[in-house]
């Protein structure tokens, strides 16, 4: 078996030491991620690096995510809203060069690792995205630098985040990551290659969802019980990576996860019959012939089984981004925009559109506009 702990645990322990110098955190970020790209090529490395992200101690991105917010804090000091000290582009230089390795690396695990990319759409860590997304926009950019803008390289970490997880962007949403994108946009002073990237990005949110929903479900419900199979001991302590989720343990864990999608129809169907239960058992009929008129409401049938959820749309989530100004954008209504609630549910195109046009107007036309600048290869 391949031993990654102490390269892992020695790594680890020097990106999350508040003592490491930017030198030090960049050599145990390269080697990082010299072992994820290993692990890409040698099979014998993946299943062991895979399985230890499962661990409390060697789970990277727990402990990444907590360097990104140190970083945009100090990245937030030196740049002082665009009013960059001269004394100060050596330090930025230095702590933006191992976020970029940072991001490079939460990136990779997205993409390889299904857990960790579920965490990485978990609203704490869009929140620590997207306030690195905010303070970027105000760093120095070099024509001359072979390294594209970090605006570019944070909206690249979020197209690796929230790609086929719809819930992820209901939780984007919920923490106005449209707004950041559109302020970055709109903003006079930001690059032609930040605003195309900017432009892709709304792009992909703006595909429709329930496109093929049903074999997206079965290919999560399919990893889901992969993943559940797969605990840090069974694979750690597995002679092969091909042993690592025996056949014979499947059949347990796709019946745990199916009664998921039928469960929420279920909720409202005995909400009715239910409640004349609860009536005062002495005198049951006086009840249900008199009942109070402001509960008259009550006994319509529900069209539209998600609406009950909106309850809660006005709970506005203090921890959001405070920093998005209104300036450039068209006020929100409550009733367009529930910034308060992760809807359940899937969004198809024009639902989409309806969101992004209270910021941008005619969605239409930038959809246009992407397709025939030719983002990915779609001109």
């Amino acid at each position: 078996m391949v031993d990654l702990e102490a390269p892992l645990d020695q790594c680890l322990d020097q990106i999350s030491s508040p003592r490491s110098s930017h030198a030090s955190i960049l050599a145990a970020l390269t080697t990082l991620e010299q072992l994820l790209a290993r692990s890409a090529a040698d099979e014998a490395y993946k299943h062991t690096f895979m399985a230890l992200q499962l661990t409390f101690q060697y789970n990277c991105s727990c402990r990444l995510l907590p360097f990104l917010a140190h970083s945009t804090l100090c990245l937030q000091q030196l740049a002082n809203h665009g009013v960059i000290d001269p004394s100060n582009y050596e330090e930025i230089a230095a702590v933006s060069s191992n976020v970029y390795l940072a991001l490079s690396l939460v990136q990779g695990l997205a993409l390889n690792h299904t857990e960790t990319k579920v965490y990485l759409g978990k609203a704490h860590a869009l929140h620590t995205l997207l306030d690195l997304l905010l303070v970027s926009r105000h760093l120095p950019t070099s024509k001359s630098s072979p390294q594209p803008p970090l605006t570019s390289c944070v909206l690249d970490t979020l197209l690796c985040v929230l790609v086929d997880l719809p819930p992820s962007l209901r939780t984007f949403e919920t923490a106005n990551g449209l707004q950041v994108v559109v302020k970055i946009l709109k903003r006079a002073g930001t690059p032609r290659e930040v605003r195309m990237k900017c432009l892709e990005f709304l792009y992909f949110y703006l595909l429709d969802e329930t496109t093929d929903s049903a074999l997206l479900q079965r290919k999560h419900k399919r990893s889901g019980s992969t993943s559940t199979n797969m605990t840090a001991a069974s694979l750690l302590y597995s002679p092969a990576p091909s042993t690592a989720a025996p056949s014979p343990r499947t059949p347990h864990h796709p019946h745990p996860s199916t009664p998921f999608p039928r469960k929420p129809p279920r909720l409202f169907t005995p909400l009715t019959p239910r409640g004349d239960k609860l009536l005062d058992p002495e005198t049951p009929s006086t009840k249900h012939r008199k009942t109070p008129a402001h509960l008259l409401i009550l006994n319509r049938p529900v069209d539209f089984v998600p609406l009950s959820p909106k309850k809660r749309a006005h709970e506005q989530d203090d921890t959001l981004i405070n920093e998005v100004e209104t300036e450039f954008f068209v006020e929100v209504d409550d009733d367009t925009y529930d910034t308060g609630v992760i809807s359940p549910t899937r969004r198809t195109t024009e639902e989409k559109k309806e969101l992004l046009g209270c910021l941008l107007g005619n969605v239409d036309a930038l959809v246009e506009g992407v397709r025939k600048a030719g983002v990915w290869g779609l001109g």
